[in-house]
């Protein structure tokens, strides 16, 4: 009963926390240790697959970060953006739409859209073989193509960017291979 209690006194909790601190500190002083551990454990685990004593709280949620910041409160917070937002609502003049939206043939439209304009310029399922560094850019070999670049970005998990970045940013690779991943995959599902 006590963490239940506890959870109703979040509006009159009355410290804030510091930038660096971990969602489950974040989640824990504002609801309680029970309650606090629960949250955050769910929070973290359906949308980050991470431990929520490494994850920072200002950067994985800063909207209840700003609420604990600005009115002390999460839940003070919340309930004054909502009547915020009504008060937007109520004095714009445009009609407001809720729900979800998405292309017609869902969000892999925008994938082939982009995939069209680059045309030939776009490889897609070749392994990135070695790639150098050169006084003024690049080299990526992929199979039997060569590619140069002014400037590079790797777009792949840390694992793998640690492996393409061994040879010509040793220091980056090394920041990179001690960066912690979990395998996580999400299906989404839209019904009209």
């Amino acid at each position: 009963m006590s963490a239940k209690l506890r959870l109703l006194c979040e509006p009159f909790v009355a410290t804030k926390g510091h930038s660096d601190d971990s969602v489950m500190r974040f989640f824990q002083r504002r609801f309680g240790q029970k309650a606090g551990s629960l949250f955050a454990s769910a929070a973290t685990a359906g949308v980050y697959a991470g431990d929520p004593d490494l994850l920072s709280a200002a950067s994985c949620y800063p909207n209840l970060w700003r609420y604990e910041q600005e009115s002390g409160s999460l839940i003070k917070g919340l309930l004054a953006e909502k009547k915020a937002q009504k008060k937007q609502i109520a004095d714009s003049s445009q009609p407001q739409r809720k729900g979800l939206y998405s292309f017609a043939h869902g969000l892999g439209e925008l994938s082939v859209k982009l995939g069209k304009s680059l045309g030939e310029s776009l490889l897609c399922s070749s392994k990135v073989q070695k790639i150098e560094r050169l006084s003024d850019g690049f080299v990526v070999d992929v199979h039997d193509k060569t590619f140069t670049a002014k400037k590079l970005v790797l777009a792949t998990p840390p694992h793998i960017s640690s492996y393409l970045a061994s040879e010509f940013m040793p220091d980056l690779s090394k920041a990179l291979a001690k960066i912690p991943t979990v395998p996580m995959a999400a299906v989404h599902l839209g019904f009209r």
